[in-house]
């Protein structure tokens, strides 16, 4: 045994690690490599569990890292939130008789990473999901800082859901280099400029990396992912660290939003610490559900129809029939909450108000209280909606449809035709946009 494996051999006892013949182990099967070395699921033969087998690159460096690594699990394998250490194995180098591969025996993580999971899951999140995800992100993370650790160390993975998230996977050779850019504290992009000092990782570190994850839990989609090829790598780390962030996605809690901005700030003096991170998402989770589920319960019982518009053109000014107005939710691509009595008005522009208390930006919601205003023929109010969700949308089509209808119903025509046209320059073919301009111009 050289000097290298009786280090690993004295930090297994010490750690009281257990150590697992290879042989126990069957149908191995290679599931990532990287730069630290190979990853393998496998099957422990006494009791047909799955597990992942965590192999090191055989040079002087990497026994350090194992020994480093196996002393951070000992510290903290019994957070639920961190991948668990099972134990350790080795087997020989085939082609160098004299080396021995050790591996980690670990906890196996069936739903790859974030991104894999958000893509494949995101449409059956509820926001009670998405604040659960960042929740036991931090709470892993204030695991591992109580701890000294900082999130680079070690995998995370969130329960419930079997989903592993490292930081560092842009060492897989299966990911694009730019993937991981985002994720980086940009101090780093600065490290080499501050007095030739090479910078180091820290707690603040992960706090920004925190918040760039709590963005793609809201987005379901990794940040700047149109910007990750090779070539744009240099501007994108650029734009970065001169204060490019991505922007917010609507219909996102307003507490969750100012969390992750806090988290992602440039200076890290200005980034909150963990314990606060996770208190204030505890917070979040503990006190607002009930406002949460209320709107995600909204939207999903959206209805989405076909426009069915009757308009009348006599004596060359514009009509539309009340009776199609007042059933504008069923026949057309109306996107109110489907009450039994249709007649409901008051009632849902009561619930629709308390959304908009609790989601002011929210522009579906917006829009829906601006068709309800329209349809109770009070059509200034509805002005000042649609022109707010077009202030923060300025391309969304039915938004400016039905700032078209008001329009008409105020007899401002030339108002009205402006806003169908546009809504034509980005959906060409909306027939009922089509039947109005028609109707407008003649």
């Amino acid at each position: 045994m050289n000097p290298s494996e009786d280090l690993i051999q004295k930090c297994l006892v010490e750690g009281q690690v257990k150590f697992y013949e290879y042989t126990r182990f069957k149908d191995i099967e290679l599931i990532g490599e990287g730069g630290y070395g190979k990853v393998y699921r496998a099957i422990f033969k006494d009791n047909e569990i799955t597990v992942a087998l965590k192999s090191f690159k055989g040079n002087h460096v990497s026994i350090k890292e194992i020994v480093n690594e196996l002393k951070l699990h000992c510290r903290v394998d019994m957070h639920s939130n961190i991948i668990r250490l099972h134990g350790a194995t080795n087997n020989e180098d085939k082609q160098n008789l004299s080396f021995t591969h050790y591996m980690f025996v670990l906890e196996y993580a069936d739903s790859g990473t974030l991104s894999s999971y958000l893509r494949n899951n995101f449409k059956y999140l509820s926001w009670y999901d998405k604040i659960n995800f960042a929740l036991q992100i931090a709470s892993a993370i204030k695991c591992l800082h109580v701890e000294g650790i900082i999130h680079r160390d070690l995998n995370i993975k969130l329960t419930d859901f079997g989903l592993s998230r490292r930081l560092d996977e842009a060492t897989n050779s299966n990911q694009k280099v730019g993937g991981i850019i985002a994720y980086i504290d940009p101090q780093s992009f600065e490290g080499s400029r501050r007095g030739n000092k090479i910078f180091k990782f820290n707690k603040k570190s992960d706090i920004y990396s925190i918040g760039i994850l709590m963005w793609e839990i809201s987005s379901g989609y990794p940040p700047f992912k149109d910007d990750s090829e090779p070539y744009q790598l240099a501007s994108l780390i650029v734009d970065i660290k001169n204060g490019l962030r991505e922007n917010h996605i609507e219909g996102t809690p307003p507490e969750y939003i100012k969390i992750y901005t806090d988290c992602w700030q440039h200076n890290p003096d200005s980034r909150p610490d963990i314990q606060q991170v996770f208190l204030r998402l505890k917070d979040l989770s503990d006190n607002n559900n009930h406002d949460i589920n209320k709107i995600d319960q909204y939207f999903n019982t959206l209805k989405v129809h076909e426009p069915i518009h009757s308009v009348n053109h006599s004596n060359s000014s514009l009509f539309i029939s009340d009776s199609t107005d007042k059933n504008l939710m069923q026949d057309s691509s109306s996107s109110l909450l489907n009450y039994d009595d249709i007649g409901d008005y008051e009632k849902r522009l009561l619930d629709l108000n308390k959304l908009l208390e609790i989601d002011p930006n929210n522009v579906k919601l917006l829009i829906s209280r601006g068709e309800i205003y329209r349809i109770m023929n009070r059509y200034k109010d509805s002005l000042v909606d649609f022109n707010k969700s077009l202030e923060i949308e300025p391309d969304n089509a039915f938004a400016l449809k039905n700032r078209g209808v008001a329009y008409c119903h105020l007899h401002k025509y030339e108002e009205s035709l402006a806003n169908f046209d546009r809504s034509l320059e980005i959906e060409p073919r909306d027939a009922f946009a089509l039947k109005y301009v028609e109707i407008l111009i003649e």
